[in-house]
């Protein structure tokens, strides 16, 4: 059980300690990266959640946060767009994204980036010119047979269907 800083410290030397080995796990690199990049993308966001923004005389906190994250991830619908990494780019924790998100769509925000990389695509669908997989690629999707489940299930058809068609 962790006790405070020192305890967290500790245990992140120690478990990055195995990231200069080769031998205990294949593709235990990769994994590491990951658990890195996630740890700085944390740090990150809980320091955001205690500084305040230009023009503000306090911590980026409530619906606002929210409004940040929502607009955030309509530019950036592409992009690997974590939780953690959400939270950074709206300066808020990830406590706190998560409660806005809720109060303020009335979705979580893994919801929310599904339901917006699904419009994205339906619209690209229906205005012609691209392909199922260009679409989706486009957007974030890289799973083609979870890509078409979660479109029929938003909208009641296959994204072929849409494509046909041709509209929206």
């Amino acid at each position: 059980r962790l006790r405070g800083l020192a305890d967290i410290r500790h245990t992140i030397e120690e478990a990055l300690g195995w990231y200069g080995r080769d031998d205990w796990l294949p593709g235990s690199r990769a994994v590491f990266d990951q658990i890195h990049a996630d740890l700085i993308i944390t740090a990150m966001a809980a320091a955001l959640a205690r500084a305040t923004l230009p023009g503000e005389d306090r911590p980026a906190t409530g619906i606002a946060g929210a409004y940040r994250a929502r607009d955030y991830v309509m530019t950036n619908l592409g992009s690997a767009l974590t939780p953690a990494a959400i939270a950074v780019a709206s300066a808020v924790s990830l406590r706190a994204l998560h409660y806005s998100f809720a109060r303020a769509f009335g979705c979580t925000v893994g919801q929310f980036v599904r339901d917006a990389r699904l419009d994205a695509v339906r619209r690209m669908l229906g205005s012609g010119g691209i392909g199922i997989a260009e679409a989706a690629a486009a957007v974030g999707f890289h799973h083609h047979g979870q890509f078409a489940a979660a479109y029929r299930q938003r909208f009641g058809e296959p994204p072929s269907d849409t494509a046909r068609r041709g509209h929206t």
